[in-house]
C-alpha cells in the first residue's frame, strides 16, 4: 500500500510540473519567437522535445525519467540568438543550462533541480582554419573532432591540442590537459623528450559482472618524428616495453589522434565530425593526482582491487615537460611543477546492468578512490575540474532557506581548492566581475562574492 502511494504522489508531482511547465513555457515562447529565436521546443509540446534533450546526454545516469527535465530545449544559430535566449530565460527566472557536447561526468550542461532552460549550442559548430595566420576559430558548439576533421582537411602539417575525445567540445576541454597532441603540451617526465606523449591504462579483461581474472594494460604513445627516432626513447627509457618497428605507425597528425583513441565508431578523419558517434554508457568517474611515487606494494593491491571491479578501469596520464615549465597561477589549471601524473578512476556499464548492478559498481570505483588516499596529494586531495566529481560536494542554488545560511564561496572552497588550489580565490574575484548575479551555475559553479565585499588585488 505504501509503494502504492508513493507512485500516486509521483504521479501528482509529475501532472503539477507539467501542467506549471506548460504554461509558463508559452511565456518562454512567445518570448524566444519575439527575439528571433524559431529553433526550440517546449516541456513535451513536440515529439522532438525528449530527442533534443537526450541526443546530448553522454551519461545515461542523466538520461532516466525522474530526472528534472527543462522547460524548453533551445538551439541557437549565433551568438544574438544566444543572447535572446538567456534574456527571456533569466526575465522569468529561469535557471539556464549551457550544453556544448554534452560530456559533463555527473551531467551539469543537461540537468538542475529547479526549473530551468537548456540551450544546446551544437548548431553553432562553424569552424573557420587560416592557414596564413597559423590560427583557427571555433564557435562555442564546435566538438574537437569536428575542429580536427577541419584542420586536417585544410592541411596535413598543422594539428591541434585538444584531447582524444572526438566528441567532446572545445569550449568543455581545455587545452592544460590536453592528452596528446604538441610537444608542448601533456608530456612525460623530464627524462623523456619534450615531443613524447605517454598514456597508461589498466582495466579488467572482462566485461561481465563476474570478477575478472587478469588485467589489460595498455601504453599509448604519439611521438612528433620518424617511428626510429621513437623507437630510440623506448629502448633507453622503457626497454620492458620490447616496442618494435612493426608495432609503430607513421601517419598524419589526426590520423594519430585515430589511432590512440582506439574508438570503433572513429576509424577515419570523415567520422572525426559525427558528434553523436559515443557509445553512451552509464557511467561514474573520478580523479587524483600523484606527487610522489607509489609503492609498488600499493600499486599491487590496487589491481587485485580491480580485478574484483570487472567494469573499472584506471588511466594514468604522465605530467612533465613543459607542463613544469608554465606557472602554476599562469592559468586556472595549477597541477603543474610537482605533479607526477593524474589518475582517472572509471567504470561504466550498459543499460541491461543498471538495475541490477549500478550502484554497486559505483560503490566498488568508490572503495578504489578511498584506498589511494594515503598514496596521492594532500591537503588538499586535488582533483581535475573536467572530471568534474559530486562525491567532493555540492551547492543546491534552489534552496534559498539554506543559501541564507551559509556563505556559498566558503562551501565551495571545498571542492574550488581541490580543482585550482591557490588560483580559487582569482576565479571568485573573476565572477563576481563578470556574473555578479550569479546566472550561469550549476553544483559546483564557482559562487561570487557579495559585490560588497570584492576588493580589487594585483592580479
Amino acid at each position: 500500500m505504501e509503494a502504492r502511494i508513493n507512485i500516486i504522489g509521483a504521479i501528482v508531482l509529475f501532472l503539477s510540473a507539467f501542467l506549471v511547465s506548460s504554461a509558463t513555457g508559452e511565456d518562454l515562447a512567445f518570448c524566444l519567437s519575439s527575439s528571433g529565436v524559431k529553433n526550440f521546443t517546449t516541456y513535451y509540446t513536440t515529439g522532438d522535445y525528449l530527442r533534443l534533450l537526450n541526443i546530448s546526454i553522454m551519461n545515461l545516469r542523466y538520461a532516466k525519467p525522474f530526472v528534472n527535465k527543462p522547460v524548453a530545449v533551445v538551439l541557437p544559430g549565433n551568438k544574438e540568438q544566444v543572447a535572446a535566449a538567456i534574456r527571456c530565460s533569466t526575465s522569468a527566472s529561469w535557471t539556464i543550462r549551457l550544453r556544448s557536447g554534452g560530456h559533463s561526468y555527473e551531467g551539469l550542461s543537461s540537468r538542475d533541480d529547479g526549473p530551468f532552460v537548456l540551450i544546446d549550442l551544437m548548431n553553432m559548430n562553424r569552424v573557420s582554419v587560416d592557414l596564413d595566420a597559423e590560427t583557427a576559430w571555433a564557435e562555442g558548439g564546435a566538438t574537437l573532432g569536428e575542429i580536427y576533421y577541419a584542420i586536417a582537411t585544410s592541411s596535413k602539417r598543422y594539428g591541434f591540442s585538444g584531447g582524444m575525445c572526438a566528441t567532446v567540445s572545445r569550449s568543455g576541454s581545455p587545452s592544460d590537459m590536453a592528452k596528446l597532441l604538441h610537444k608542448w603540451q601533456t608530456t612525460a617526465n623530464n627524462v623523456l623528450e619534450d615531443d613524447y606523449f605517454l598514456q597508461l591504462a589498466a582495466l579488467p579483461g572482462s566485461s561481465s559482472n563476474q570478477s575478472a581474472e587478469l588485467i589489460s594494460v595498455f601504453f599509448s604513445g604519439l611521438y612528433l618524428g620518424p617511428k626510429a627516432s621513437a623507437l630510440a626513447i623506448t629502448d633507453r627509457v622503457f626497454p620492458e616495453l620490447n616496442l618494435t618497428a612493426q608495432e609503430c605507425a607513421e601517419t598524419t597528425w589526426a590520423e594519430g589522434l585515430i589511432i590512440i583513441r582506439g574508438d570503433n565508431a572513429v576509424r577515419t578523419v570523415e567520422d572525426l565530425k559525427n558528434r553523436f558517434s559515443y557509445q553512451k554508457m552509464f557511467t561514474k568517474t573520478k580523479f587524483d593526482y600523484v606527487e610522489t611515487p607509489i609503492p609498488l606494494s600499493a600499486l599491487e593491491s590496487a589491481l587485485k582491487m580491480l580485478t574484483r571491479q570487472p567494469r573499472a578501469s584506471v588511466l594514468f596520464d604522465v605530467h612533465g615537460g613543459a607542463m613544469y615549465r608554465i606557472p602554476s597561477d599562469a592559468t586556472p589549471f595549477p597541477h603543474r611543477a610537482g605533479t607526477l601524473y593524474g589518475i582517472e578512476y572509471f567504470v561504466d556499464w550498459p543499460q541491461e546492468e543498471d538495475a541490477d548492478y549500478g550502484v554497486r559498481y559505483m560503490k566498488g570505483l568508490r572503495r578504489l578512490y578511498e584506498f589511494m588516499t594515503p598514496f596521492v596529494s594532500k591537503n588538499p586531495r586535488r582533483s581535475y575540474v573536467n572530471s568534474v566529481d559530486l562525491d567532493l560536494g555540492a551547492i543546491d542554488w534552489t534552496d534559498e532557506k539554506q543559501l541564507c545560511r551559509f556563505d556559498a564561496v566558503e562551501v565551495a572552497r571545498a571542492w574550488g581548492e581541490k580543482y585550482f588550489l591557490g588560483n580559487y580565490d582569482r576565479l571568485v574575484r573573476a565572477k563576481t566581475l563578470i556574473d555578479p548575479n550569479n546566472v550561469f551555475r550549476h553544483p559546483q559553479s564557482i559562487p561570487p562574492f557579495p559585490t560588497k565585499t570584492l576588493t580589487r588585488t594585483g592580479h
